[in-house]
């Protein structure tokens, strides 16, 4: 039997889907179920979250600005 790995969509603008390259590193081990909100985690063995855009500061109330800090 092989192993359900879901990788979890993403949506950018009007676009919803998930890396090629994921996609395809996904399918070496296993049957892939794409994630999507409507589409319950149900009798999955792995789940891969994509890397993605940074989270916009604004959202938990912090000012944008250049640069990294520690």
């Amino acid at each position: 039997m092989n192993k359900r790995i879901a990788l979890v969509g993403t949506q950018i603008e009007n676009v919803f889907g998930v890396s090629t390259k994921y996609l395809q590193l996904a399918k070496l081990f296993g049957d892939v179920v794409i994630l999507t909100p409507e589409h319950p985690i149900e009798n999955v063995n792995l789940i891969i979250l994509q890397g993605g855009q940074d989270v916009d500061p604004t959202r938990y109330g912090q000012i944008p600005e250049y640069g990294l800090s520690s």
